[in-house]
């Protein structure tokens, strides 16, 4: 530092081994796994559900789940960019359709069963 108001040679210090609140030191990286897009139609639906997706180099796995978060159906997805659901034993209500793709990334979907 530098001494104020005199004329006498300035005076430094040396600090060793200072940790400065507030300063994160992160050591992990965090990779962010971007989601499965994906479309379903008809929605509402009755028999077959068509789920539009883009096409995976690993398959993705498609689960429906009720209301209450059981998984009642998983299937792993088609190749190409087209995959088909049967919903013929599911009754009359509102599901929730998850495409989880080989890196983790998930989206979900809502539709109706009629």
């Amino acid at each position: 530092y530098l001494s104020c108001g005199s004329s006498s040679a300035g005076r430094y210090a040396k600090f060793k081994d200072v940790f400065f609140k507030g300063l994160t030191i992160n050591t992990t990286k965090i990779v962010e796994t971007p989601p499965s897009v994906f479309s379903l139609s008809p929605n509402p639906a009755s028999d077959i559900l068509t789920l539009k997706h883009e096409a995976f180099d690993n398959a993705a796995v498609f689960s429906i789940y009720d209301l209450t978060g059981k998984k009642l159906l998983s299937q792993k997805s088609k190749e190409g960019t087209q995959t088909q659901l049967s919903i013929n034993h599911l009754t009359t209500g509102i599901y929730m359709v998850e495409c989880v793709n080989a890196n983790g990334g998930k989206s979900v979907e809502k539709f109706v069963k009629q």
